[in-house]
């Protein structure tokens, strides 16, 4: 019996220091998408009190499910990446889609609220960059 415990023990060692190995590389694009969906979350909830719309608990539900799908992409995007194509960012460029769509959400939150309209300054001002650039 001793045996048969070391073992599951052993190898629940090695599937945890696997699983380790995978996650560790996409922690930080795991970290900023979550941070993200909550930002979205808490300034979405704000902007929802501005213009008197009643929160409920589906809100919280998509909340959870985005984070959850979000996730998914990530680790779908790293273990192709892994696979297929190592010399491609698959993970950074599905992280850099979620999280710019998520800052856009955030950004017409934040512009609900203040009445501010942060977006419009902010694509004016990346506008101006592109044009420098390109020239």
């Amino acid at each position: 019996m001793e045996a048969i415990i070391s073992f599951l023990k052993t190898f629940g060692a090695v599937v945890t220091a696997a699983a380790l190995n995978w996650f560790l590389p996409i922690k930080t694009f795991v970290a900023v998408t979550l941070l993200l969906v909550f930002a979205d979350l808490i300034t979405g909830i704000q902007a929802a009190r501005k213009r008197s719309e009643a929160i409920h608990s589906r809100g919280f539900r998509r909340t959870a499910l985005k984070f959850a799908m979000y996730c998914t992409a990530i680790v779908s995007a790293h273990g192709i990446e892994a696979v297929y194509f190592p010399d491609f960012p698959m993970v950074f460029t599905i992280s850099a889609y979620v999280a710019i769509s998520e800052f856009w959400s955030i950004l017409e939150n934040v512009g609900t609220v203040t009445g501010v309209n942060v977006l419009e300054s902010v694509r004016g001002r990346l506008s101006e960059i592109l044009k420098i650039n390109q020239k």
